[in-house]
């Protein structure tokens, strides 16, 4: 992930840094998550990190789907989610309405709406990403003194109401099941349900933040909806909404813009550990060594394994995915394995990963003393493969 070590300085977290990586068009907006951290602080950083990931509900006719939806269709949507939804005084508060370049996720194009609303220094930022014409974020930022005009008496309530009030708007049928979990669930109770595919957790607790360059500790509330199916588990496939001290923070949408490829899961975990214990032996890499040289490095001896994981993935770009679909997911073990000491260049394992569904191998790399080293065009396993696509 060149280009981040500025990130992690600034004290953004690793997962926020490492997700942004993977989007198309990453450099633009890692510029412009700097310079808002800069600004505003860790808040902002939520807020440009969940436009940057998060997907998509479908709009009835009135806000019909289009290549490229219009100005006026992205202002309706936007003023009936913040008006009625959120529950914003438009007639009171007055917004500065601005649009970013088109651009694009994962090969759909992606536009944005911005809501600004600033008094006496402070700021209250609402942001409406769409995605091939379809709501597939909103993120809010509001600072100090602004904060009691957007507060929420109960994020469970307005948790509801958002998915009703949504799902009768925009046509999103998914929310219907949604909403009745949250039926069965308790203010500032930690809880994870299950229901068909569904996958619900609520999450309650504290977090460091910044306000203005002041450090403060604010409670949050996440809930997240995922897709799950045979034991694993799609991050991408999901929905979730995520209060910050009584406020939105942001509601991100992907049911609709993931699709599953597959869900046959004929791969046990024990033969997945097999596989991988076996090709982390037989893999070599070569490693830098110093004054533009690289050595090969193999004869590994694998002796355990310390974690696999099953979930449905796929590779962020056409190019390396499977079907050369990014956006449909298939099912993937990853293990990871540890040798019996260090070899040369800090190598302590390899993570070995397989499509579950078929028992394909898909990706070896070496871990490193200090983590992992992912994209690295110098990982080759034996027979000689290129280990950094997931074909």
């Amino acid at each position: 992930m060149r280009g981040f070590h500025n990130f992690y300085k600034l004290g953004i977290p690793p997962k926020i840094v490492g997700i942004l990586s993977l989007m198309e068009g990453w450099e633009f907006k890692a510029c412009h998550v700097v310079g808002l951290y800069g600004r505003y602080g860790r808040k902002v950083i939520i807020a440009c990190f969940v436009s940057a990931v998060l997907a998509s509900v479908g709009f009835p006719q009135v806000f019909a789907a289009s290549d490229a939806l219009s100005s006026s269709s992205m202002d309706k949507a936007a003023m009936f989610i913040l008006k009625d939804v959120l529950e914003v005084n438009l007639s009171r508060y007055h917004f500065d309405v601005r649009y970013t370049p088109i651009g694009t996720y994962l090969g759909l194009p992606e536009e944005s709406v911005i809501y600004t609303h600033e008094s006496g220094g402070e700021i209250a930022e609402f942001c409406f990403t769409f995605t091939d014409g379809k709501l597939r974020s909103i993120n809010a930022l509001v600072t100090g003194g602004l904060r009691p005009l957007f507060f929420v008496e109960s994020e469970l309530d307005a948790a509801k109401r958002f998915l009703e009030k949504c799902g009768a708007q925009l046509g999103a049928e998914h929310f219907k099941l949604m909403r009745s979990m949250l039926d069965h669930v308790k203010p500032k109770e930690n809880v994870t349900l299950f229901s068909g595919n569904l996958k619900f957790t609520a999450q309650h607790g504290k977090v460091r933040s910044l306000d203005r360059g002041v450090e403060v500790i604010l409670d949050f509330t996440e809930y997240r909806w995922t897709y799950v199916a045979n034991g694993a588990e799609a991050p991408l496939k999901c929905v979730a909404i995520y209060f910050e001290q009584g406020l939105l923070g942001y509601f991100i949408d992907m049911w609709d813009i993931y699709r599953i490829g597959s869900e046959k899961i004929e791969i046990s975990r024990e033969k997945a550990v097999e596989i991988a214990m076996e090709e982390a032996q037989r893999a070599y890499f070569r490693v830098y060594s110093g004054n533009e040289t690289w050595i090969e490095v193999s004869g590994f001896r694998a002796i355990g394994v310390n974690w696999t994981s099953l979930m449905f993935t796929n590779h962020p770009s056409s190019v390396g995915a499977r079907g050369s679909d990014p956006l449909t997911l298939y099912p993937i073990w990853r293990v990871n394995v540890y040798f019996d000491r260090l070899y040369p260049g800090n190598i302590y394992g390899a993570s070995v990963a397989m499509w579950a569904d078929t028992g394909e191998l898909c990706e070896i790399q070496p871990l490193y003393i200090m983590g992992s080293l992912f994209n690295n065009e110098a990982v080759k396993s034996e027979p000689p493969q290129t280990a950094s696509t997931m074909k």
